[in-house]
């Protein structure tokens, strides 16, 4: 039973033409004619149809390459439902039509209505070519299969030999494939307009030259070159399949004006005021038409161009000396070179941002690994960030919000996460202070008798019960009972941390005076101490009460198991007597507060985790790592027992360097219980002409590597590219690398290529 196109779904075509493509592949080269000559005869019995000639029949060119390339060309309001709905009846398809009557429905490559037919030439027709080629390109359902067809000789020549047809050019080739398999293949051709200077070295203004030169290099150097284009057009888009990228690029010129009217009505003019409409039309209108009609501008419209440095190229037209600086004159004010600054600001936002939120589908990935392992190392070369990501990973984590798009609002958020640490405890030890003191006495409260406050430490209250022993209470345990009041709802005998909740919350709501004359607002004690998921704008005032739930510390190659988890500390009392004892480190510390806050996340993040010998550092904590929840025992005995566990709500993250060839080895028994995350150079963040053009000299130096090692572990980062004072960058940061590089033969080149590096 034929589905129903009710939703008016946009890509509806996409399956319908798979469905056709599976169909006509179950006929060959002695079948298909029948079921053409079918659909189109029936075609020209329509009265409506007034160009009776029909080239494929006459042509005999039954294949299905030259039968969807004349399909296609029957994309027009008139034509498009007597043709469709004919080759739906007889290949017998199940998949809905497109809507007829909604031109964004039938938004997919039209080729011109009277070209003939495109793989059919006399005395040179290759059936056998073009349908060997049609069986192995609709089999292939996944764009990441085609780096294996690229080193195929067979597909790789076959290709080629149909780039050779006569007639048959890239723009045609690409189209039909892009018909006949659209999850797979792009179209490259004016679809392209757009982001043409993105996928081509060239920066010239002169889109379609970039265009030509692109099907240029895919004749000359085949299916290789294709499938580096495609896979450039795929990291742009990288969440979008190729037919949503094409529908994308169909409307992004109309999209992008409406996108930029939106901007500058959030933008203020030189005196301070905002843009009226009638000035933004006016800007918009110059964009669209006024520019684009002057001479020796190559577009129909500007709003095509998604790249800021082909705008500042007509901008700086516009100023003195400039082509453009008459039109300018003529249309009085300098409304086309303000039109062009306006745009390239709002270009330079949008990239950045588009940048970000690359990085926002990146982080829930490795968030999501995070979970699953619960311990992950970062790796990659100096300078791409690996750090910067553990921050936002342990922001995402702990707040349970994503990081912003916006990259001021993103370092706001990193740098609360920092500050909040300390003013969480702070914010705890002010609390204890001022409403509990040593020696004061909790009364009876559900069957506990009353006890003692005989220490006040950072961390936990130590209390004297009435059979003369001490016990432990940490202090967030104590918050956690006041702020659900659970003195309220027990039956049963209540913990001793109850009861001192219940005593602070007495003394505030009795309106009795503080133990201590500093005071703090417990009204919003309920505030302070809500889970940090339920607040999704903290900032370091209001962020939520909670002993440190992350941390970040760095390794180095004397870091010992006695640093990082537990050992034997000397005390020394005033009267200069020493003492020995027995101290929980960072990540016993943690791992304390995660058990005690079951319902929250804790990070901690290791900076350089391969500095240190890592087997001697974690000990038998390497046990725990895999095993959470299950007690090991450590070599030192703490306040009674050896036992140490690794709660399921303590995350490690981890950051490598993998071009540090002085750090330590990191054995199969700790890679086994890590997963590893390559954090590469990511050449699309870096923006300006000047950032870019160093970066790819830069980057030519590594073509010259010695073969022990692999470009992306010393890679120079993108962060190096980002700098502000590029030359002092260049000087003080990224010459000296590669100097070092040279010196430990990573590097082959000459010396002299690093010294005549400039920007």
């Amino acid at each position: 039973m034929k589905k129903d196109n009710t939703e008016n779904d946009i890509f509806a075509w996409v399956e319908w033409f798979s469905e056709l493509a599976k169909n006509i592949g179950k006929k060959n080269q002695n079948t298909l004619p029948a079921s053409i000559n079918e659909a189109i005869e029936s075609v020209l019995t329509n009265k409506a149809i007034k160009n009776k000639k029909q080239s494929i029949v006459e042509s005999e060119a039954y294949d299905p390459f030259s039968f969807f390339y004349y399909l296609a060309q029957k994309n027009t309001t008139n034509q498009r439902k007597i043709f469709f709905q004919e080759v739906d009846r007889v290949f017998n398809i199940n998949s809905p039509l497109p809507d007829f009557d909604d031109g964004d429905c039938w938004i997919f490559p039209k080729p011109t209505a009277h070209t003939n037919v495109l793989y059919w030439q006399p005395n040179k027709y290759e059936p056998e070519l073009l349908w060997r080629f049609f069986h192995k390109i609709m089999t292939i359902k996944n764009i990441d299969e085609l780096p294996l067809k690229a080193t195929d000789d067979e597909f790789s020549n076959e290709f080629q030999a149909m780039l050779n047809l006569s007639g048959v050019g890239v723009s045609k080739l690409t189209e039909t494939l892009f018909l006949i398999n659209s999850n797979v293949f792009f179209t490259i051709d004016g679809i392209l307009t757009p982001i043409a200077n993105k996928l081509s070295d060239n920066l010239s203004v002169n889109t379609e030259k970039n265009i030509k030169q692109l099907q240029k290099n895919i004749r000359q150097n085949g299916f290789a070159e294709y499938l580096k284009i495609m896979q450039k057009i795929r990291a742009l888009f990288p969440d979008k399949k190729p037919y949503e990228i094409n529908y994308h690029l169909w409307g992004s010129e109309k999209d992008m004006e409406q996108e930029f009217k939106q901007w500058l009505r959030g933008e203020i003019t030189q005196r301070g005021n905002g843009f009226p409409e009638d000035q933004i039309n006016n800007l918009c209108k110059d964009l669209r038409e006024t520019i684009p009609s002057w001479d020796n501008v190559s577009y129909e419209n500007l709003f095509k161009i998604v790249d800021p440095e082909v705008i500042n190229k007509l901008y700086n037209r516009c100023l003195k000396g400039g082509d453009l600086k008459q039109l300018c004159k003529d249309t009085g004010n300098n409304r086309p070179s303000n039109a062009l600054k306006r745009y390239k600001k709002f270009l330079s936002k949008k990239s950045s941002n588009q940048g970000s939120k690359k990085m926002s589908n990146e982080l829930k990935e490795e968030i999501k690994l995070l979970k699953y392992k619960k311990q992950i190392i970062l790796q990659g070369s100096p300078g791409t960030g690996k750090t910067r990501l553990a921050k936002e990973i342990a922001y995402c984590l702990i707040t349970g919000d994503i990081s912003s798009d916006d990259e001021n609002e993103r370092q706001v958020q990193l740098n609360i996460l920092m500050q909040s640490n300390q003013k969480n405890i702070n914010k705890i030890n002010a609390i204890f202070e001022t409403y509990l003191e040593e020696l004061l006495i909790i009364p009876t409260i559900s069957g506990r008798s009353s006890f003692t406050i005989i220490k006040i430490m950072p961390k936990y209250i130590e209390v004297k019960l009435s059979s003369g022993k001490s016990h432990r209470i940490a202090k967030n345990k104590i918050l956690d009972r006041l702020d659900r009041e659970d003195w309220k709802t027990s039956n049963s005998l209540s913990p001793y941390e109850v009861g001192i909740a219940k005593y602070i919350f007495d003394i505030q709501s009795k309106g009795k005076p503080s133990l201590n004359p500093k005071t703090i607002d417990i009204p919003g004690l309920k505030d302070l101490t809500a889970n940090l998921e339920s607040n999704k704008t903290a900032t370091p005032e209001n962020m939520p009460l909670n002993l440190e739930r992350y941390k970040l510390i760095q390794f180095h190659p004397a870091y010992t198991y006695e640093d990082f988890v537990r050992g034997i500390v000397a005390e020394t009392d005033d009267n200069g007597n020493i003492s020995y004892e027995v101290k929980n480190k960072i990540l016993v510390e943690m791992a304390e507060n995660a058990i005690n806050n079951p319902n929250s996340s804790f990070v901690l993040i290791i900076d350089e985790i391969n500095r240190a010998n890592l087997s001697s550092v974690l000990g038998e904590l390497i046990y725990a790592l895999e095993y959470r929840g299950e007690a090991v025992e450590s070599m030192y005995e703490y306040e009674g027992s050896r036992e140490i566990t690794l709660p399921e709500n303590l995350y490690i993250i981890g950051t490598m360097n993998t071009a540090d060839r002085s750090v330590g080895h990191i054995d199969y028994a700790i890679r086994r219980r890590f997963a590893f995350v390559d954090v590469n150079t990511d050449e699309s963040v870096i923006l300006g002409r000047a950032n870019k053009l160093l970066f790819k000299k830069v980057k030519t130096l590594f073509d010259n590597l010695s073969n022990e090692f692999d470009k992306n572990d010393v890679m120079i980062g993108h962060s190096y590219f980002l700098r502000e004072d590029l030359a002092l960058a260049l000087e003080y940061e990224i010459k000296p690398i590669l100097q070092e590089y040279r010196k430990d033969g990573v590097l082959t080149c000459r010396q002299k290529d690093i010294e005549d590096l400039e920007c």
